[in-house]
């Protein structure tokens, strides 16, 4: 796998988990069971995730701008 693959699907994950977050809050109240506990889940995840997105987002600017 070539780096530019590696870091493509980095940052896929990275961006799922906030965007996720955002798409399943409308569906937490109703949630029980393991719907309620996959949610919590992609609210951590997007919690750990999001710095590493905006990181990336950075980074992606500043090789534009160079």
């Amino acid at each position: 796998m070539t780096r530019d693959v590696a870091e493509a699907i980095a940052t896929a994950i990275a961006f799922a988990f906030p965007i996720g977050a955002i798409v399943m809050h409308r569906h937490y109240r109703g949630a029980t069971g393991w719907l309620r506990w996959t949610i919590i889940a992609i609210r951590v995840l997007a919690v750990i995730s999001a710095p590493y997105a905006l990181l990336i987002l950075i980074s992606v600017v500043q090789r534009w701008t160079r």
